[in-house]
């Protein structure tokens, strides 16, 4: 471990990491780039007593995805067309709730909302032809419009986020 966690090893303390639904199902158009492994990381500080939680989660109405809904109307057709309970957002509140119990309860996985575990057993399932065809069906016709939506906004990011990284 070589991010600044002695504090937490000397602590015993906890370390929770977000993976987004993104990290149990495969959604067009969604990639994640740093991703770190909480079982790897589990191991590695395990034994010092540093437990090692991961976070997966669905849409949460935050400012991103209201901005994502509002400046790509493909984005919010995606939504509406993603199979239930994929295309429901959660609120903030509950998402915090859930991350308090989960950090409180030094839990292994925190799931929001709690269906999200679920599809983690279902992955193997979800990773099948069969799996995709909800989504296979309007991925051509939708995927080329929303890269043109990104496109013409000049952008690849909400504008929350980007007024953010340039702080």
């Amino acid at each position: 471990v070589d991010r600044g966690d002695d504090l937490v090893i000397e602590s015993q303390g906890f370390l929770a990491l977000d993976q987004i639904l993104v990290g149990v199902v495969e959604l067009f158009g969604e990639v994640v780039v740093g991703r770190d492994d909480p079982d790897a990381l589990r191991l590695e500080v395990g034994y010092r007593g540093v437990d090692v939680g991961s976070a997966h989660m669905s849409w949460i109405d935050t400012a991103m995805v209201r901005d994502s809904k509002s400046d790509l109307s493909t984005f919010a057709e995606m939504l509406t067309k993603l199979p239930w309970p994929i295309s429901k957002t959660t609120s903030v509140d509950k998402c915090g709730e859930a991350f308090v119990a989960g950090i409180e309860g030094r839990k292994t996985r925190v799931n929001c909302p709690g269906w999200v575990g679920a599809l983690r057993w279902l992955r193997p399932l979800l990773a099948t032809r069969i799996g995709e065809v909800p989504v296979a069906k309007f991925v051509p016709d939708l995927l080329p419009r929303m890269d043109a939506e990104v496109a013409a906004l000049g952008r690849s990011s909400s504008a929350q986020a980007e007024q953010f990284s340039k702080g």
